[in-house]
């Protein structure tokens, strides 16, 4: 594969697995996940599993044996799993606030 530049000044990059690990190759490209959810509330049981297992360890080997997707760096990986834990752990507004009675 031919080595690309960002900009004319730039020094070119050939496509390696590590250049587009690392962002170094100009012409990686991010894939996101967005949860549809009521604000405050969980997402969805299921959904919430699925992103959990694609990020984990297993789940990224998977996306690696399949070579269709560059799998995340394992600190990426477990920074998302622990966003998404924080985030369905987060005190939900909307709760009722009788719960002591």
């Amino acid at each position: 594969m031919l080595p690309v530049a960002a900009a004319a000044n730039k020094p070119a990059i050939s496509p390696t697995a590590e250049t587009v690990l690392d962002r170094t190759y100009p012409l990686t490209r991010s894939l996101s996940f967005y949860i549809n959810r009521d604000p405050g509330k969980p997402g969805d049981k299921n959904v919430v599993e699925f992103l959990r297992y694609i990020l984990s360890p297993e789940g990224q080997q998977i996306v690696a044996a399949d070579g269709h997707f560059t799998p995340l760096l394992p600190k990426i990986a477990e920074a998302q799993s622990q966003s998404l834990d924080r985030q369905e752990a987060a005190p939900r507004k909307n709760e009722s606030s009788n719960d002591s009675n």
